[in-house]
């Protein structure tokens, strides 16, 4: 993947480290110019993990008004993510949840009505074979409406039979 020469006991490789992998490395001593060069023993092999990528947000948007206090939330994960976790929040360091829950896929719509009338903030990170990695970008918020709630039926009852040609009055 990367290689460093350097003269220092540190390196940085030029290219960032894959997300969720397991990588090995290892060192080899080398002393004198490249055309004269004399090459130590390689150490030991020792691996590190690398942690999943975050998501990118994709919907509701970021200021966006959602007509439904149920939206769908949705975002593209990155290669390997094994499940993923949803944060909506109150404030935008999520000290203050609404919901936090976790699942699989690329969407996630809630099971509960979110606040009416509010605004909030969402995040989203993945879980890879080595942990969860960070959190998607921070300050992402949206604003519910108030919509009107759902008309209780009244009558006539749910399985009653009137007969044919009759005015019938819906109540509700």
């Amino acid at each position: 993947l990367a290689t460093c020469e350097t003269t220092a006991l540190t390196c940085i490789p030029g290219s960032p480290l894959p997300a969720n992998r397991l990588l090995y490395w290892r060192v080899q001593a080398l002393r004198g110019l490249p055309e004269n060069r004399l090459y130590g023993p390689v150490s030991l092999t020792r691996s590190l993990k690398t942690l999943p990528e975050p998501p990118l947000l994709l919907a509701p948007a970021s200021g966006e008004t959602v007509e439904s206090i149920r939206p769908e939330f949705s975002w593209q994960l990155s290669g390997g993510a094994l499940r993923y976790e949803v944060q909506i929040c109150r404030d935008s360091t999520c000290a203050q949840r609404v919901i936090s829950t976790s699942g699989s896929g690329e969407w996630f719509t809630p099971s509960v009505d979110l606040p009416r009338d509010a605004q909030l903030f969402w995040r989203v990170r993945q879980r890879g074979m080595y942990g969860a990695g960070p959190w998607s970008e921070t300050g992402r918020s949206f604003f519910t409406r108030n919509p009107p709630p759902a008309p209780a039926l009244l009558k006539p009852l749910s399985g009653q039979v009137l007969a044919p040609g009759q005015p019938i009055t819906l109540g509700w």
